[in-house]
């Protein structure tokens, strides 16, 4: 601005080609002037709602997962319930035909009232379960933290003190049932390499 005051000073300019100059320097200083306060917020708008779409997923997801475990829960009740009453129902006639006839029927029947999660597979599993597992105040203590994967897992360890040894680490350590069955093999494998120790220990007695 204040060159131009110089220049029609200086120069003679009249007042229309000052005024000319003048509106083509403001034209030129405006389109100058940096934008990136319009970009900055147009991605701060972004960054936000990024953000908020996380936080919703989040809150979803965990709804989702609080649903899961209460009826994963309510089943694992459901499941111990339904493997007594079975099991009761067949020791009372001591006939292991009539078990399997028995359990044959209901799955058949079940399934195709309820789908394949109450077929004779699944029922025998919740026989082993309620078995394995004969307390139901124990059943109760570990649903809040165990799945029906995991006690269907465990039921069919035959070593009691390891049964119980699993599942108290389960609830403890929050073991999933990968990490479970990984912990499975790796004691297996000890104990296969311990008892092959011994084999071979006792082989080299006899040799002397």
């Amino acid at each position: 601005m204040v060159k131009l005051l110089v220049s029609w000073v200086l120069c003679g300019f009249t007042k229309i080609e000052f005024w000319t100059l003048y509106r083509g320097w403001c034209m030129n200083a405006e389109s100058n002037k940096p934008q990136t306060s319009s970009k900055e917020s147009q991605l701060s708008g972004i960054s936000g709602q990024d953000q908020l779409l996380t936080d919703l997923r989040d809150l979803i997801l965990d709804a989702r997962r609080g649903v899961a475990r209460t009826i994963d829960s309510g089943l694992v009740v459901l499941y111990w319930q339904i493997g007594r009453r079975i099991h009761q129902d067949i020791l009372q006639e001591k006939r292991a035909e009539y078990g399997e006839e028995v359990v044959a029927t209901l799955g058949r029947k079940l399934e195709q009232e309820f789908g394949r999660g109450f077929s004779a597979k699944s029922l025998h599993h919740m026989m082993r379960f309620a078995e394995a597992f004969p307390d139901e105040e124990i059943v109760s203590a570990l649903r809040r933290q165990l799945t029906w994967t995991h006690f269907k897992t465990l039921a069919y360890l035959d070593d009691s003190l390891k049964r119980d040894f699993y599942a108290e680490m389960c609830r403890v350590e929050n073991w999933s049932t990968r990490t479970l069955q990984k912990k499975f093999n790796q004691c297996s494998l000890s104990e296969l390499r311990y008892r092959k120790s011994l084999t071979n220990s006792s082989g080299k007695n006899l040799m002397r």
